[in-house]
């Protein structure tokens, strides 16, 4: 789950919710990533 708390806080909130489902924190990863 550190990961997921660690994309929340480099994502805006729409991909903190992304995070939080959990199934797809990979995904969500990179778009946040890119998107910075």
């Amino acid at each position: 789950m550190a990961e997921t708390l660690h994309i929340q806080k480099y994502a805006p909130n729409k991909w903190g919710l992304c995070a939080m489902a959990g199934s797809v924190d990979e995904w969500c990863a990179e778009v946040s990533y890119g998107i910075m």
